[in-house]
């Protein structure tokens, strides 16, 4: 089970202290990596001691954990409810198509998933945690959206599951690839959204009210 650094039990000192450990952490996934990074770099970034660490994330695999499960919830935010139902469903599909892809091709994201995928450090329990908590809370949010969508007669859904596992695919799958492969860099906003735009268009084809 991946742990939460910010426990209701603890004090605000503790947990901003422990909030303080996983920044430096995350900085230092992407600046060195995991395997070239020890905890007595995180200590020379935030103080504190090794039994400290030990005793909030247990140790540098759990504290690569705790980096992981917050980046996760990050890329999940958009699309939370409530919904302006005065949007029009294109506009609201990519503006907040477009903020998750931002959040899914940030540097910081691709690298530490990377490490992710480097690492194999999790069992199957723990990275589908890290799926529901992230890409999996986002199709499930796009999924209700389409619903109502649906019943409000501004789109004809009849799987919104299966749209909703696709669309994200679409618009932020093939970018995603290439910054992995390093054969680009960088997206700039307005080409993503440009690129999301597409697959919204694509996907709205076929489902405009009849």
């Amino acid at each position: 089970m991946i742990s939460n650094s910010a426990e209701p039990g603890l004090s605000p000192a503790s947990k901003e202290r422990s909030r303080k450990i996983v920044c430096a952490m995350r900085a230092l996934l992407i600046e060195k990596g995991y395997a070239a990074t020890s905890l007595d770099d995180v200590i020379a970034r935030v103080g504190g001691s090794r039994r400290a660490i030990y005793d909030a994330f247990d140790g540098k695999a759990g504290l690569f954990r705790a980096v992981l499960q917050e980046v996760v919830s990050e890329v999940s935010a958009p699309g939370a409810p409530p919904w302006d139902k005065t949007v029009q469903p294109r506009t609201w599909l990519i503006e907040t198509g477009t903020e998750f892809t931002m959040g899914m091709l940030r540097p910081e994201v691709i690298a530490i998933f990377g490490e992710m995928i480097a690492t194999r450090g999790l069992d199957h329990a723990e990275m589908e945690e890290l799926w529901k908590a992230g890409p999996g809370r986002f199709r499930r949010r796009l999924a209700d959206w389409l619903r109502e969508q649906d019943s409000l007669g501004r789109l004809t859904v009849s799987d919104p599951e299966a749209v909703a596992r696709v669309l994200p695919e679409m618009m932020c799958g093939a970018p995603r690839l290439e910054l992995l492969m390093r054969r680009r860099d960088k997206m700039d906003r307005e080409e993503v959204k440009a690129h999301v735009a597409s697959a919204v268009d694509l996907v709205l084809n076929g489902l405009k009210p009849r």
